[in-house]
C-alpha cells in the first residue's frame, strides 16, 4: 500500500469529522463527473442532428435522381422497343452482318 494512502487513512481515524467531508465530496465529484458526461453527450447530439439532418436531405435528392434516370432508361426502352424505324434499323443491321 502506498504512503500516502496509508497516511490518508490514518488521517480518516484520527479525525472522525473528515469521514463525512471526503464522503460528501465524493457525492459532489460523481455528480459532477455525471452530470459532465451528460451535458457532453447532449451537446455532441445536437452538434450532429443538423448533420444527420443534411445527410438524410442528400441521401433522399440521390434516390430521387436515381429513380428519374432509371424511369427515363425504362420510357427509352419502352419507345425503342415499340418503334418501327428502329425494328427496321436492327433487321437492316443484322441482314449486312
Amino acid at each position: 500500500m502506498p504512503d500516502w494512502l496509508r497516511q490518508a487513512i490514518g488521517s480518516l481515524k484520527r479525525y472522525p469529522w473528515l469521514k463525512p467531508v471526503v464522503m460528501m465530496l465524493s457525492v459532489l465529484l460523481l455528480i459532477i463527473l455525471l452530470g459532465g458526461s451528460f451535458a457532453y453527450r447532449e451537446l455532441l447530439r445536437l452538434q450532429l442532428a443538423p448533420l444527420e439532418t443534411r445527410q438524410a436531405e442528400l441521401v433522399s435528392q440521390t434516390i430521387a435522381s436515381i429513380s428519374r434516370e432509371l424511369g427515363h432508361i425504362r420510357n427509352l426502352t419502352h419507345v425503342l422497343k415499340n418503334s418501327l424505324r428502329v425494328q427496321r434499323a436492327l433487321q437492316l443491321i443484322s441482314r449486312h452482318n
